[in-house]
């Protein structure tokens, strides 16, 4: 007997659950719609004035926005346009050259430790194989003086 009325008691829980949330629902949903119309009335009296005046701005003003896109359209995205498409064609020459300027530098760079390594190896002179003293500096390296030689060329008369 127990629980048949158990049972009864679960059921009528549940049948007063979905009436709550049935009842719940539509306050909000007309809440809702209270608020919306009240808003949109609100601003329906605030914006009317605007929306009466709206066209007789919009064609004063037409020509200064049509003349100001045309400028902005002419001065920044013509030349923005062009070039876009001129680095997106000449991208595979800019790979090219970067490419060929680091494997330059890369063999450069070897050539120059090879080089070295070879003058090293093969030019040494004497006991203390150092390089001989006997080879001239290059060229802009010998010190000059500070002081300047006046010559004073004599006429014949």
């Amino acid at each position: 007997m127990s629980m048949s009325t158990g049972a009864s008691d679960n059921g009528n829980n549940h049948s007063q659950l979905r009436e709550f949330a049935a009842i719940t629902s539509h306050a909000f949903t007309v809440a809702i719609s209270l608020c919306y119309s009240l808003v949109s009335s609100a601003t329906r009296w605030t914006f009317s004035p605007f929306i009466l005046v709206y066209p007789v701005i919009s064609y004063l003003v037409a020509p200064l926005l049509v003349s100001a896109a045309l400028v902005i359209n002419i001065s920044v995205l013509t030349p923005l346009d062009v070039s876009r498409y001129l680095l997106s064609s000449l991208y595979p020459v800019y790979v090219f050259c970067g490419v060929a300027c680091i494997t330059g530098l890369a063999i450069g760079m070897g050539g120059r430790r090879l080089s070295l390594l070879l003058t090293s190896m093969f030019a040494t002179s004497g006991q203390d194989g150092g390089v001989p003293t006997d080879v001239p500096a290059p060229r802009g390296t010998e010190r000059r003086s500070r002081r300047r030689r006046l010559r004073i060329k004599e006429e014949d008369t």
